[in-house]
């Protein structure tokens, strides 16, 4: 589990984030939700240290992560942000390599690239190990970026809106392997996405957002015209149909 007690943060005088406490489960996807502004890439950036913490602590399981080393801390969680480049001059299987720095010593090693190799695998890129990154479209650079990431052989993965400027088709097949890696691997996953309907579809626990705070958290059942008016001020609707639920 990981854990994140009474954290606070923020860029010189501005605090942004404001006595944060959640849990995150394995197996599980927390999808973060809020307006812009809300805090949600400034919580992302505090756990994985971009940002230092003005108060509070992040556990791992029975790790505080304050006093692990930067390599240590890239072995337990994966981060994707929303602006991320590769190099466009490299190879598929090269970006994804890079993804095994935490772990690289002198040379690669067999278990490094039996990794990326096994990555590779999982998102359906093995044809396109040997191309350069810069010949494919979005959605398959996007699902390199991911292979990185999962490179890492993390226990966390957050993602900061990983369907960004991606088609309907891309946004449903990376979601979809993101979903099926968290329950197979038992990932810890938390992901911001701005799209609420995709939210709901994919995430098993909500964390609803607004001026650097958490207002409401839990499964979909936080996921209400009230609690969604409070956050977004923006009258949106809630109608449950044959089992799912749907905003608009």
């Amino acid at each position: 589990m990981l854990k994140l007690r009474e954290l606070s943060a923020g860029y010189g005088q501005v605090e942004v984030l404001k006595d944060i406490s959640a849990d995150f489960y394995p197996g599980e996807i927390t999808a973060v939700l809020g307006p812009n502004g809300s805090g949600k890439t400034t919580l992302f950036r505090t756990v994985v240290r971009l940002i230092k913490p003005r108060h509070g602590q992040i556990w791992l399981y029975d790790q505080n992560l304050e006093k692990l080393s930067s390599k240590l801390l890239a072995r337990e969680i994966a981060y994707l942000p929303q602006m991320t480049e590769t190099a466009s001059n490299t190879t598929v299987f090269e970006a994804i390599l890079l993804g095994r720095k935490p772990y690289l010593m002198w040379d690669t090693s067999a278990r490094d690239l039996g990794v990326v190799e096994k990555v590779l695998q999982w998102l359906h890129l093995e044809e396109f190990a040997f191309r350069q990154v810069s010949e494919l479209s979005g959605g398959e650079r996007q699902k390199v970026l991911l292979a990185r990431a999962l490179a890492q052989e993390p226990k966390v993965l957050l993602l900061d809106e990983p369907t960004n400027n991606l088609d309907p088709k891309n946004q449903l097949e990376i979601l979809k392997l993101v979903r099926n890696l968290t329950a197979e691997e038992k990932l810890i996953t938390v992901m911001s996405v701005h799209d609420l309907n995709l939210a709901l579809r994919f995430a098993q626990r909500f964390i609803l957002m607004r001026a650097g705070k958490i207002y409401f958290h839990g499964q979909k059942e936080v996921i209400s015209r009230e609690t969604l008016q409070d956050i977004f001020e923006a009258g949106l609707e809630v109608i449950n149909y044959e089992g799912r639920t749907f905003i608009f």
